[in-house]
């Protein structure tokens, strides 16, 4: 019983500050007895302070204290779990995304997984071209196939002419190829459509993944929320590898539809 009465903080909180409030109160009541003006002002003073001390330490241990231990355990149990989650940075609006200087720093490898993309293709393929020549890149794109069955639902979720996304697609793909060409004395570009459902648009840098959301709704905007996620290579748990293991299985059930390294490598077999 002694054992658990010393270890019980907020009990014993609780039974100072009643007893400080009794002695205070007490002294209060004393000074009202006496006539003598020096003792009356020492004992409200005293009365006083100790009251004060009594409520304070109520009111700062157990209810503000206890609210901030409360928030501390909290944000470092969201910090935790952001840590194992992997995410390095949230963006509000897709155009937030940092996507130049991810590229730029970027030294083997680019993955981009789009359904179609032909606004983000054309505005970043030269930053990734210029790249491409100064560094030997490994350069992987994966669109939605022009014989997916949501290329119609796509062009009619959006209002848009039938064929519409498909002619995106391919358009999207000449961009790549004729990039492609220009790269192919450094680096390996390789263009592959998949089936599956575009609910997302993925893009890897090296040991860092971009995921972007697409809205449900057919409004277009930039307003998608967006996030950066990084390799854990001590847990090899998170996001990213989430995210890494859908890339690979797109691109492995993916039709390979471009190359810039099919002559080359028929040359090296006809040697």
């Amino acid at each position: 019983m002694k054992k658990w009465f010393e270890n019980d903080y907020f009990i014993r909180l609780w039974l100072s500050s009643i007893l400080f409030t009794i002695i205070g109160g007490g002294m209060f009541v004393l000074a009202g007895e006496i006539e003598d003006s020096i003792w009356i002002n020492i004992l409200n003073s005293m009365g006083s302070v100790l009251i004060v001390s009594g409520v304070y330490n109520v009111v700062y241990e157990y209810i503000l204290k206890s609210k901030l231990i409360s928030l501390i355990i909290q944000k470092v149990k969201l910090k935790n779990s952001i840590n194992k989650s992997g995410i390095i940075d949230v963006m509000f609006r897709s155009d937030d995304v940092p996507y130049k200087e991810l590229i730029k720093e970027t030294t083997s490898t680019i993955v981009v997984v789009h359904a179609y993309g032909s606004t983000w293709t054309r505005n970043y393929i030269e930053i990734i071209k210029e790249v491409g020549l100064q560094k030997k890149l490994n350069i992987t794109v994966a669109l939605l196939s022009v014989n997916s069955k949501f290329c119609d639902s796509i062009d009619i979720h959006y209002k848009k002419s039938v064929g519409n996304m498909v002619d995106s697609i391919k358009r999207t793909t000449k961009y790549w190829e004729n990039m492609g060409e220009k790269l192919k004395e450094n680096s390996v570009v390789k263009v592959y459509y998949f089936e599956g459902n575009p609910v997302h648009s993925l893009y890897k840098f090296d040991d860092k993944i971009v995921v972007v959301s697409n809205k449900i709704s057919n409004t277009l905007s930039l307003n998608l929320p967006s996030f950066i996620c990084e390799q854990n290579k001590e847990t090899k748990q998170g996001l990213y590898q989430i995210y890494e293991e859908e890339i690979e299985e797109l691109i492995s059930n993916g039709e390979l539809v471009y190359s810039n390294q099919e002559k080359k490598n028929e040359r090296e077999k006809g040697l």
